[in-house]
């Protein structure tokens, strides 16, 4: 049995300063990487497995900073398609006491083919569990007892959410999600907030609009959540049943009023506004996780590229009829100008991404795998990789966006996120400079994951598997 293995002949890019060390070699034992040296410098043994992928650019695995695959009954699938894709690591967005649990008892049961996971939450705060700030302080310490690695927000209020903060400051947990409507993103910002999905809906445009006060005071008026006075596992049971309708697109929640009020945030957006507002956040250390792949297919479900997605095949059908429904409902809910209000925003939270990576924002790659509609874990990456790229990001900058910045996010920095002596040896082997194009991100010719070395025929495999699997069921 190898007691080593050594990827001779190849170029390694440093994804911190962007430089090349080309006719390389990386060399891994147990997991880890032992060198990175000139290739041919390594004294070899016969117990060596000395692997010559040819002339690859070798960079960190890619991570998924924004993922719900754990809470899949049968993940396996879904994990084995990530890892096909590149993706050596995940942030699960979603958990529970049990997934905590397992985990400290290190019982996930996580498959072989499977990218790590770097960060797990407990239940995401809700009205369920968070309704008012005394219950939702109860939630955090219950969490932070069980080591969850950071607090999810999601609908909640904006007094809730200081509240949430201010607790799970205290226990020393981050806190991460949506944004309430009528929430400043300055103030969570300055309480250590990460942002995903770009809030989502109106509180960072807001926060960019030139009439930000009359807007949010708009949004303050319908920021308190009424809901029935049920017992919580009776409204917890509630909100379980409807989650998966408002998870495939909340953007089909949207009344006449709200797209309104959108469209005014849309027409009083102002560049100098959102420089401040990243400028903020850069000096907060701010993290946003933008999704864009997740707000365009919420915003734009009826695109009929959607529907013809060559991807699909690792859906099953009964998920994509439910999609399909979802996007037929949404387009025929909302007339044309409303519809072109939703394109208008996509375009403006490009527009708005450019900016934070011009200034300086903390961004990862996330994509919102599983359960939102059109969204297909492992390819959804690659999709994000795209619009980021649509955005204006620097290629260099996404490359480093779903490597070292996303191991910066979740504290890993000193075991990933780079090529280096002690890393992990979780590697992409790409066939173009990425450096040139983000494009190139999807030109994978193999993985290595915890020092296993995924070959093409391998990763082929793996995703012509999926495929089977649910094709039948």
């Amino acid at each position: 049995m190898a007691t080593r293995t050594i990827i001779a002949g190849v170029t390694v890019v440093d994804v911190r300063t962007g430089g090349l060390l080309p006719d390389s070699e990386v060399v891994i034992s147990d997991g880890l990487i032992t060198a990175v040296a000139r290739a041919g410098t390594t004294p070899r043994t016969d117990h060596d497995d000395v692997l010559t992928p040819g002339p690859v650019f070798v960079v960190p695995g890619f991570t998924d900073s924004h993922a719900h695959a754990l809470n899949l009954t049968e993940p396996d699938g879904t994990l084995a398609l990530m890892l096909a894709f590149g993706i050596t690591s995940f942030r699960q967005m979603s958990g529970s006491s049990d997934l905590l649990r397992r985990r400290a008892r290190d019982q996930l049961g996580l498959p072989a083919d499977s990218p790590a996971l770097t960060a797990l939450c407990g239940e995401i705060l809700s009205p369920a569990n968070a309704a008012t700030p005394a219950e939702a302080r109860e939630t955090v310490r219950s969490e932070a007892a069980d080591g969850a690695d950071f607090i999810k927000v999601a609908a909640v209020s904006p007094y809730t959410l200081t509240a949430v903060q201010r607790e799970a400051a205290a226990w020393g947990v981050p806190v991460a999600g949506h944004l309430p409507a009528g929430a400043d993103p300055r103030a969570a910002a300055r309480l250590g907030f990460t942002i995903e999905h770009l809030g989502p809906g109106i509180p960072l445009l807001a926060a960019c609009s030139t009439d930000e006060q009359a807007i949010r005071a708009q949004l303050r008026s319908g920021s308190e959540l009424r809901l029935p006075r049920l017992p919580r596992p009776v409204l917890a049971r509630i909100l379980t049943m409807a989650l998966p309708r408002v998870v495939v697109n909340p953007t089909a929640r949207a009344t006449d009023s709200s797209i309104a009020l959108l469209q005014h945030a849309l027409d009083t957006f102002d560049d100098g506004e959102a420089r401040e507002l990243a400028q903020l956040f850069v000096r907060e250390d701010t993290w946003v996780t933008p999704t864009l792949v997740r707000q365009l297919t919420s915003q734009r479900a009826d695109i009929p590229s959607f529907r013809d997605d060559p991807d699909l095949r690792y859906v099953k059908p009964g998920t994509v009829r439910f999609w399909t429904r979802s996007a037929d409902h949404f387009s025929k809910k909302y007339t044309p100008q409303q519809h072109a209000t939703f394109a208008a925003q996509h375009d403006t939270e490009l527009r708005l991404v450019k900016i934070f990576a011009e200034e300086g924002v903390r961004m990862t790659t996330g994509s919102d795998a599983t359960g939102a509609g059109w969204v297909i874990a492992g390819p959804s990456l690659h999709r994000e990789f795209d619009l980021l790229a649509a955005a204006g990001v620097d290629p260099l900058r996404i490359l480093q966006m779903t490597t070292v910045d996303a191991a910066s996010l979740v504290g890993r920095s000193e075991d990933s996120g780079t090529i280096e002596v002690g890393k992990l040896a979780d590697l992409v082997f790409l066939a173009r400079d990425p450096r040139e194009s983000a494009a190139h991100l999807h030109d994978i010719v193999g993985v290595v994951r915890q020092g296993r070395h995924y070959a093409p025929s391998d990763l082929s495999a793996l995703r012509e598997g999926v495929a089977a699997a649910r094709s039948v069921t």
